[in-house]
């Protein structure tokens, strides 16, 4: 019987060099989480997308069950805390006029403001006035997936 030694073999040297680089990769990604996670500004930067479709993905739900108050507070919720989280404003410290002044800072055009403006307001009506909000909730839903997409882009 004529047999190498198996520490000869390629397959031996092959499952050691995939454990690793595998063991490196996770070292490498374990040490970046980590310091991602000491950044809070920056993770909350990072996930404030993430959060604000999650919320959207709710509001379209409720879009389709035709589900009035809670639609509007998801859109609402969803604009606020994207808001909060990109201009890193304390969400207690949050107004229209912090946003606008944070978002004229980095050099978000006038039509975008607008719009923002518009998304806020016609929650606020549907969800504070008698007679609700003046626009379709489709087009109040489209508005504000625009709004959050284009501020991406920017911010």
């Amino acid at each position: 019987m004529n047999s190498k030694p198996l520490l000869f073999s390629p397959v031996y040297w092959s499952i050691y060099g995939f454990l690793l680089f595998a063991l490196v990769g996770a070292s490498v990604w374990k040490s970046r989480d980590e310091e991602l996670s000491k950044n809070t500004v920056l993770l909350r930067n990072k996930r404030a997308n993430k959060i604000a479709l999650k919320r959207l993905t709710t509001a379209k739900k409720l879009l389709t069950a035709n589900n009035r108050k809670p639609f509007y507070e998801e859109i609402s919720k969803a604009t606020w805390l994207y808001l909060s989280d990109k201009l890193n404003i304390p969400l207690s410290s949050l107004s229209r006029e912090s946003a606008q002044t944070a978002l004229v800072q980095q050099k978000v055009h006038q039509p975008l403001l607008s719009q923002l403006e518009n998304v806020i307001s016609e929650c606020e009506i549907a969800l504070y006035a008698q007679t609700g909000g003046t626009k379709e909730m489709q087009h109040t839903y489209q508005e504000a997936v625009d709004v959050i997409s284009k501020l991406e882009e920017i911010v």
